[in-house]
């Protein structure tokens, strides 16, 4: 976790790339730690799932799928 004064919007846009996106309205997930997708949930390399929202589901398979 990352304790910051700045907006999650602030935050997304500094972030967001080809490496890194938005999945809900609390995360940003790196792409190099993502390791399965299930409906919509997001495993992370150390175990952790992530929500994925329905709103974020398709910039984030569009950009993950590349």
């Amino acid at each position: 976790p990352v304790l910051t004064n700045q907006t999650m919007i602030g935050i997304a846009e500094k972030l967001t790339t080809q490496r890194m996106a938005k999945v809900n309205k609390r995360f940003i997930v790196n792409f190099a730690h993502v390791v399965s997708l299930y409906t919509n949930e997001i495993t992370m390399t150390n175990g952790n799932t992530v929500p994925l929202s329905r709103r974020y589901r398709k910039q984030f398979l569009d950009t993950f799928g590349k």
